[in-house]
């Protein structure tokens, strides 16, 4: 069995190029080989944050919000100032209606960062969903202040003033909202 001898096995990797493999293999769509490459990698170097943060996101994607929790503690525990690691901690927690604990992880994360659009989008709708549609729609204002005029926060924004019962302002929020992403179908 000569021929299965003279292929040699692949040479280790470095934990750099597990994590480019990957983030090909996470461009692909193909979750199960991202996070094979991903874990070689973390063994490689186990305290890599940016790969437990991948982690993380890849968990949220695939819903499995207990494993995301636990990849971006690992993230907050060795850089307690990651606001990315907050808001996805908030995320997950979010995810599994959570509402206290992803609010004080979004809050921690735009104070570390305003510009995190993402995480005063998920305050207001946390915010709406307490029924508190004067806080949501401020956190609303400051995910477009942080430079994304986006219709998706046009849109949530327009929810959030037509269950205050201010529908002249919720159309406006709507027409917005189609004109910032005309192929929005929730607009």
């Amino acid at each position: 069995n000569r021929a299965a001898s003279a292929v040699a096995a692949p040479a280790d990797l470095s934990a750099a190029e597990y994590e480019r493999l990957g983030d090909m293999y996470l461009s692909k769509g193909d979750p199960i080989n991202t996070f094979t490459h991903y874990e070689k990698s973390l063994q490689k170097d186990p305290h890599n944050t940016r790969i437990h943060y991948k982690k993380g996101l890849l968990f949220l994607v695939e819903g499995m919000n207990a494993d995301a929790i636990a990849s971006f503690e690992k993230v907050i525990e060795q850089d307690p100032g990651n606001a990315p690691a907050h808001r996805g901690l908030g995320q997950a927690y979010f995810q599994l209606k959570q509402n206290d604990k992803a609010k004080e992880q979004l809050l921690q994360a735009a104070s570390l960062d305003p510009a995190l659009w993402n995480a005063h989008n998920l305050l207001g709708i946390i915010y709406d969903c307490e029924k508190n549609h004067q806080l949501a729609v401020a956190e609303y204002e400051k995910a477009l202040q942080a430079g994304k005029d986006n219709g998706m926060v046009h849109n949530n924004m327009g929810l959030s003033y037509a269950m205050a019962g201010n529908y002249q302002s919720a159309i406006d929020c709507y027409n917005r909202a189609v004109l910032a992403d005309p192929i929005d179908s929730k607009a």
